[in-house]
């Protein structure tokens, strides 16, 4: 007898747990609107809108009418496009992307340049930066974009899997320089309309017809929903897709059967193969990145898929090549709210119900062999998303996570592991592994896990060191306005120098702790928002009138009217203000 019994896949399965699972999940996650859209072999095999598209007037959302804004999952239609042009013989996977674009020059790194194949495995080493890729006012070019906002890259090209949505807009690029038509045309004709989608667009504004049914994107603050406005996307063939749910279907079942959908043949065979392929993993141990899918590897089964989101909206295409079954699913709920977990809660229930595990989890077998788990101790960051040169990186500080151990396991994400394997680890209930890459002397530089990347920081970067430099600031900012209160043998005008500096710089902790911690994320899609550029100008302000207190702490040092504390307490804010800037 199977571990677990599954129920055949029929239409009226799925209509059965996909009911039961809206009318559970939606009302406990505050979701307002959700679509579906389930394939089987060449035809859909079930689809169904539940809840509203717009709440205020009680639009019922409609799977082929209602259009959502699928987010990332545009990344999946873009790298095919670019398979059909590699299909042509107009472009190599493995060449240099520099022979691809006229008016952009990528440098090489560690002698290694970056190829087609490491920009559709988001191999490439750009740093992803958030701020500026949304716009209300209009879509940039590509080229003018990436001109002005091509992030740096801090990994040499195939070293790690750093996702990135700039990756992807060059690749977006590279299609308009080799096909000579704008990317959206180029889309439009040779991927949408060929499919029959012709309620999906990557046009920026998006035609009328469209925009007429489009969803409203809802956030939700712990008590209501709220709105988010439509907006422009500068990286669009990353994230600009739109489209109703049942616009998705033929694309999934072009994937699903070599290529083919109806009479189009949207790309080979062979090159669907490819495509499906695992093209870089970090350790065999764990899943890995196709063209354009990520892996999905659970209850016995191997899928691809790719996840996306935008403000107010979620969406998930998820594909079982060997099983013929595909689903996508899209909401106007957000990632930043309770709706966070809706497709991850539906994968989960949906391959449980149709293709649960065939045998319970083997939990590894600890070893009595001591390891060096000072080797991998220390503070880890996700190396997705974090930016080394914007503010996006105070936003990872708390992320942070450590690795500890006691010699014979490790202790991660709160879960104990064990060792299997030469810098590899189980976690003890069977149901994860993770891996470590080591430098030549042994030590952790990366924590693999799924597909995610996490670099080892340095003492200096790490949580602790940084918590305990804030507190330290905060402290001597607050003896600034001690001083300045009761400090009588400080000048007056020093003393007032002391208020405005301890003043400016607690403003400055508390209202950057609160811009991190409860502005919308959302908000820096779009730029640094006007006040947290206030905040930011409030220590250099500090500084400035700190340099003017200084000319009274020289005249006191020449007069020798201060005392040695006085002295030292003066040097001491000096420095904690320039660490501190």
């Amino acid at each position: 007898m199977p571990y677990k019994q599954s129920t055949p896949l029929t239409a009226e399965a799925v209509k059965q747990f996909a009911d039961t699972f809206a009318e559970e999940q939606m009302a406990a996650l505050h979701v307002p609107g959700a679509a579906v859209v389930v394939v089987q072999g060449d035809s859909i095999l079930y689809q169904q809108g539940y809840g509203w598209a717009e709440i205020a007037s009680q639009t019922a959302v409609n799977p082929a009418q209602t259009v959502f804004r699928a987010g990332s999952v545009s990344k999946l239609f873009t790298a095919t496009a670019v398979m059909q042009l590699v299909e042509q013989g107009k472009i190599d996977l493995h060449a240099d992307v520099n022979q691809y674009l006229s008016e952009l020059a990528l440098e090489p790194m560690n002698g290694r340049p970056i190829t087609v194949a490491d920009l559709l495995t988001h191999t490439a080493g750009f740093d992803e930066v958030y701020l500026g890729m949304h716009s209300y006012q209009a879509a940039d070019s590509l080229t003018d974009f990436l001109k002005r906002h091509l992030p740096q890259r801090y990994h040499a090209p195939g070293e790690v899997i750093s996702y990135n949505d700039h990756g992807y807009t060059l690749l977006g690029l590279i299609i308009e320089e080799v096909s000579g038509q704008p990317f959206d045309v180029y889309m439009e004709e040779q991927v949408l309309q060929p499919l029959g989608m012709t309620m999906s667009s990557f046009t920026q504004p998006a035609p009328a017809l469209l925009t007429k049914h489009l969803a409203v994107g809802y956030g939700y603050d712990g008590q209501t929903h709220f709105s988010y406005p439509m907006d422009f996307v500068h990286v669009g063939p990353a994230a600009a897709l739109i489209g109703p749910a049942a616009d998705m279907a033929p694309f999934m079942i072009a994937h699903l059967n070599n290529g083919r959908y109806g009479e189009t043949q949207l790309l080979s065979a062979a090159t669907i193969a490819e495509m499906h392929q695992r093209q870089f993993i970090h350790h065999p141990a764990l899943r890995g990145r196709a063209y354009g899918f990520s892996e999905w590897l659970d209850n016995g089964q191997r899928a691809l898929f790719h996840d996306g989101g935008n403000p107010g909206f979620m969406s998930r295409m998820f594909l079982m090549p060997e099983n013929g079954v595909g689903f996508f699913i899209s909401i106007n709920g957000d990632q930043y709210s309770s709706a966070s977990s809706f497709s991850r809660e539906f994968t989960s229930q949906f391959l449980d119900a149709f293709y649960p595990e065939t045998a319970a989890p083997n939990p590894p077998i600890a070893t009595d062999e001591a390891i060096n788990t000072a080797a991998y101790s220390g503070y880890y960051r996700d190396i997705q998303g974090y930016s080394h040169d914007t503010l996006q990186k105070l936003a990872a500080l708390p992320n942070q996570f450590s690795v500890s151990g006691d010699g014979q396991t490790l202790s991660v994400f709160g879960n104990t592991w064990v060792p299997v394997g030469e810098n590899t680890f189980g976690r003890t209930d069977g149901e994860s592994t993770l891996a470590f890459r080591t430098d030549e002397t042994g030590q952790a530089t990366y924590l693999f896990v799924g597909t995610g990347a996490y670099a080892k920081v340095p003492w200096y970067e790490a949580q602790p060191f940084h918590l305990g430099l804030v507190v330290w600031c905060a402290l001597m900012f607050l003896t600034a306005v001690f001083v300045a209160l009761f400090g009588g043998r400080f000048t007056g005008s020093m003393r007032l120098g002391f208020a405005a500096v301890g003043t400016l710089n607690l403003i400055f902790l508390v209202g950057m702790g609160l811009a991190l911690t409860q502005m919308d994320p959302w908000v820096f899609l779009f730029g640094i928002p006007t006040n947290v550029i206030v905040l930011l100008c409030l220590p250099l302000v500090s500084l400035v009138i700190y340099l003017w207190v200084g000319y009274g702490w020289t005249a006191a040092w020449q007069s020798g009217t201060f005392s040695i504390w006085q002295h030292g307490y003066m040097a001491l804010l000096l420095a904690t203000m320039i660490a501190y800037v």
